[in-house]
């Protein structure tokens, strides 16, 4: 139970620095 909750973490950590990256770069093309 333990390690899946850490498993799922690591999802929602990677998940939400993908989409701050994706609108990061939709930004910047965006200004540009």
């Amino acid at each position: 139970m333990k390690r899946k909750h850490i498993f799922q973490i690591l999802i929602v950590t990677l998940l939400a620095g993908y989409l701050t990256v994706f609108y990061g770069m939709r930004n910047t093309i965006d200004t540009s």
